[in-house]
């Protein structure tokens, strides 16, 4: 073996293992739609596996990303009650201000502070209802969202050149790295060839 033939094979090596590992990660998604090769069809993988795949991520993200049970939790906190009750409070004081823009009469019964003091009354009263409502409007969400469901459904609805561009957004690096992987790879495969060869020569 000469020089040449030795400086070749690594990096022949090199070529055909990051070629390989390039074609593997374009066939994750391509071909988007099946080739028939006689006996055999090809397809990308995603492409091929979307509904299974969108079914799946939907499990996993329900069962142990974000439950119901957490969901209606997170709504469930003294922040979300205060809030709740700012937005209360600014919709009965626009819906009093409202009726008595319609209808005047009631101004003379009805001066600003009896206004203040209804809508008080009004808030302390929902303020204790507030967690017995928010209680039983969780049990309802908890019993009638389907966030698996939510999921599968927004994902298999992906049109798949959405797909491939998210996917390609989030692991770019980490797809690029495979392909020169491969070529690293493929390069020790034709030094440790090379070795061999020497190895075997000598004997």
């Amino acid at each position: 073996m000469n020089i040449y033939q030795a400086c070749s094979i690594p990096i022949i090596s090199a070529l055909i293992g990051w070629i390989t590992n390039l074609i593997a990660v374009r066939m994750l998604f391509h071909p988007k739609n099946p080739i028939s090769l006689g006996l055999i069809k090809i397809q990308g993988l995603i492409a091929k596996r979307h509904l299974l795949l969108a079914e799946n991520i939907g499990k996993i993200i329900e069962q142990d990303l974000l439950s119901r049970h957490d969901l209606i939790n997170a709504l469930n906190t003294p922040e979300i009650h205060s809030k709740l009750k700012e937005a209360i409070e600014k919709e009965l004081g626009n819906t009093v201000n409202n009726f008595l823009e319609k209808n005047p009469a009631f101004k003379l019964f009805l001066n600003d502070s009896i206004k203040n003091e209804i809508i008080l009354l009004l808030l302390n009263q929902l303020e204790i209802a507030l967690p017995t409502i928010l209680k039983s409007t969780g049990t309802a969400l908890e019993n009638s969202l389907q966030i698996a469901e939510m999921v599968s459904n927004k994902i298999k609805n992906f049109d798949l050149d959405r797909l491939e561009e998210l996917v390609y957004q989030i692991s770019a690096k980490e797809l690029r790295a495979i392909e020169i992987y491969g070529a690293v790879i493929g390069f020790a495969v034709g030094l440790s060839q090379i070795g061999l060869f020497y190895l075997f020569s000598q004997s």
